[in-house]
């Protein structure tokens, strides 16, 4: 089976300055592939309903 991963990162200027932020976070999640257009369209009409515009966090 073959997976798509989809990875993010929150505040890794952690990483260098500890003044900036106290934690730094990575994420992902992995969907088959065959997944993906559902998932997509799902994300889609969540978005549509809420009206966000841009990235969803």
């Amino acid at each position: 089976m073959n997976y798509e991963v989809y990875c993010d990162e929150s505040c890794v200027e952690a990483l260098f300055d500890k003044e900036s932020h106290r934690y730094a976070v990575i994420g992902c999640v992995w969907i088959p592939s065959e997944c993906r257009s559902e998932l997509k369209n799902a994300l889609n009409k969540i978005k549509v309903k809420y009206n966000l515009l841009g990235e969803m966090k």
